[in-house]
């Protein structure tokens, strides 16, 4: 399971697409900016920005372009981590603001850890999971097994998403 963007160039591999992510950017509730309207990239910078460490170049280049910032994007975020848990420690505990995915951060909204800031512009990228593997494999029922697993955990995040993404709120 991964970014099937990884491999669209690769003739040996297929992709299978599970879940669209869209990208957000989120803080702790309580954050000095939840509830302004039209955050810009320059109020953005006054906070610790934490990027998560997966991602696509030209996902990353896009979100440069958007955000006017000279690449590499990375340049721009003094924290860039794939550790979850460090990644919520800094946000509960400063007031650091997180690039992420929905579906990275659904759980903490729900239970009210979490805000979604209402940024302008809002981020257009988004990040496809889906299972990757080589075209031609025969796949074991283990597998197979595992696949339909994916399937329905991601549809039902899918709908959780849906159903519980609180949008940003603003006064």
């Amino acid at each position: 399971i991964g970014d099937i963007r990884s491999v669209a160039h690769d003739s040996e591999m297929q992709t299978e697409a599970l879940y669209r992510c869209n990208f957000g950017w989120f803080a702790r509730g309580g954050h000095p900016l939840h509830g302004r309207a039209h955050v810009t990239m320059e109020a953005l910078k006054a906070h610790p920005l934490i990027l998560p460490g997966y991602g696509h170049e030209a996902m990353f280049d896009q979100m440069a372009s958007l955000y006017e910032l000279s690449p590499p994007l990375q340049d721009h975020f003094p924290i860039i981590t794939n550790d979850a848990r460090t990644i919520f420690t800094l946000l509960k505990s400063t007031d650091a603001i997180v690039l992420g995915t929905d579906i990275g951060v659904i759980s903490a909204m729900r239970a009210g850890k979490l805000v979604q800031l209402d940024v302008n512009p809002s981020p257009s990228v988004h990040l496809t999971l889906g299972i990757i593997e080589r075209v031609g494999r025969t796949r074991v029922p283990a597998v197979q097994r595992a696949f339909e697993i994916a399937r329905a955990h991601f549809a039902s995040m899918a709908r959780t998403v849906d159903r519980d993404m609180p949008r940003a709120k603003v006064s």
